[in-house]
C-alpha cells in the first residue's frame, strides 16, 4: 500500500535531519525516509501512550485541513 503526504518545507527538512542523524547512529550511509515512517507507525501500533500524546496535533492538523477545503 501506498500513501501520499503532502509537508511543508519545514517538516520535509525535519524529516530529512532526522533520517541524517538516524544514519549517523546506526552507522550507515542513509536511512531512507520510509523506513522512519514506517518505523513511527510501528512506534504507533505497539505503543497506545503515544496515541495519546498526538492527539492535539491531530486535532490541530485535522482542523487546519478542514478549513483550507
Amino acid at each position: 500500500m501506498r500513501i501520499t503526504v503532502d509537508l511543508a518545507p519545514r517538516t520535509h527538512r525535519d524529516l530529512l535531519d532526522a533520517c541524517r542523524a538516524a544514519a549517523h547512529r546506526l552507522q550507515v550511509p542513509k536511512v531512507p525516509a520510509a523506513s522512519l515512517v514506517r518505523a513511527l507507525l510501528a512506534q504507533l501500533e505497539h505503543n497506545p501512550e503515544l496515541v495519546e500524546q498526538l492527539l492535539p496535533d491531530l486535532r490541530t492538523d485535522v482542523e487546519q485541513n478542514r478549513r483550507r477545503k
